[in-house]
């Protein structure tokens, strides 16, 4: 592992529900710049699960890292209250996804580039 490159990636993400809701364009993104990708010590390939994600039918993602890595849709709700309108997330009725990969899934043999997530809050 003499030759293993970490590349921080910080895409803008909001905290929910014990993890990051991320949106799917950013993440993929971010996933196409390594083999690896590592969320709170929690490796799996980056190649399979970009191609998960692409999957997922809502454009927000929530990835949580809870000795395993879990990916499970959520879908964006305006609400309104005496004219303010606020951004919400919730679980979605209909085609709800989740998954949860265990560390070190679908890693390649011989990594040379993780890309690690550490997540920008707005």
């Amino acid at each position: 592992m003499a030759g293993l490159k970490r590349i921080v990636e910080r895409p803008y993400a909001r905290r929910l529900m014990g993890g990051w809701i991320i949106q799917r364009s950013e993440l993929i993104e971010a996933l196409k710049k390594g083999e690896a990708v590592e969320l709170d010590k929690i490796t799996v390939g980056a190649r399979q699960l970009q191609k998960l994600i692409t999957l997922l039918p809502y454009e927000e993602c929530l990835i949580r890292s809870n000795g395993r890595l879990e990916v499970e849709t959520v879908e964006r709700v305006m609400r309104s209250q005496n004219g303010k309108r606020k951004l919400g997330f919730r679980k979605p009725r209909h085609y709800r996804q989740f998954m949860a990969m265990p560390g070190g899934a679908w890693l390649p043999r011989n990594v040379k580039k993780v890309v690690v997530l550490r997540p920008r809050k707005f």
